[in-house]
């Protein structure tokens, strides 16, 4: 990546992020997927211009899925919503 992509990467998480925490005042956000890959170069010079913006920023962290998370949330997410709808057997 290059400087410039870097700059404008954190320019935009760190719009995202503060919307999120103007929204839903969170304690606590998890980067994942293609960001987790370059969140040593993101997360502080996120945290920094955010300190500016946010009276309580909330912590940062990477989630250990990497690129795994989008299909694991997926997942999670038809099985929850569709539980009225399957039997798990357990296997012998």
């Amino acid at each position: 990546m290059g400087l410039d992509h870097i700059d404008e990467t954190v320019d935009y998480l760190t719009i995202a992020i503060t919307n999120l925490v103007a929204s839903f005042d969170p304690d606590l956000i998890v980067l994942g997927g293609g960001v987790s890959r370059s969140a040593d170069l993101l997360i502080d010079p996120i945290l920094r211009r955010i300190n500016g913006l946010i009276p309580n920023p909330p912590k940062l962290m990477v989630s250990q899925l990497g690129m795994r998370a989008t299909v694991m949330g997926a997942i999670t997410n038809v099985l929850h919503n569709t539980s009225n709808f399957y039997v798990v057997h357990k296997l012998s």
